[in-house]
């Protein structure tokens, strides 16, 4: 039961990993981060040649496109059209969601494709990475708050208009 509970669960993981990691950032990038994080797994879909769980679970690897290639890739493309904050959204969720699947036992993760082979790198190195890309989107805030409004950067940020007396 433990399997199908992960598998069930785990688009939402998924989700909420992605929020978490670029909250510092507001919640105008939150859906960036949340739907490349999802969307990314139709590639099981794709490689599998088909929809069924059973089927896109039981994969040897993980598909190539699970990868930091992706994930820049993604981020230049997303980051051009809508703003650099939303550029780092789309690489931070898909960043985060290729660092969870690295994280368990099951098929391995082509994280460092194509310069090295597929594998899981472990929960400790998931965290360490989860981590590292919130206190990235900390940093992204805090330098990006100093000189420019969240507004500037990304079109259209959190803050609220001046109060007029």
């Amino acid at each position: 039961m433990p399997g199908r509970v992960q598998t069930y669960t785990d688009p939402f993981q998924h989700a909420l990993i992605a929020a978490a990691v670029v909250a510092p950032l507001g919640r105008r990038v939150v859906p960036t981060a949340v739907s490349v994080a999802l969307a990314i797994d139709l590639d099981h879909a794709v490689a599998a040649r088909s929809v069924r769980v059973r089927d896109t679970t039981a994969l040897s690897a993980r598909p190539r496109t699970h990868s930091l290639v992706t994930a820049a890739g993604a981020a230049a493309l997303i980051g051009a059209r809508r703003g650099p904050l939303h550029g780092w959204a789309a690489f931070a969720g898909l960043v985060s969601h290729f660092l969870h699947d690295a994280g368990d036992r099951a098929a391995p993760t082509p994280l460092f494709w194509p310069f090295a082979s597929a594998r899981q790198l472990g929960r400790r190195p998931q965290i360490i990475g989860t981590v590292a890309l919130a206190l990235a989107s900390l940093a992204i805030s805090r330098a990006t708050a100093g000189g420019a409004t969240s507004g500037d950067v990304d079109g259209g940020g959190d803050t609220a208009p001046p109060r007029t007396a």
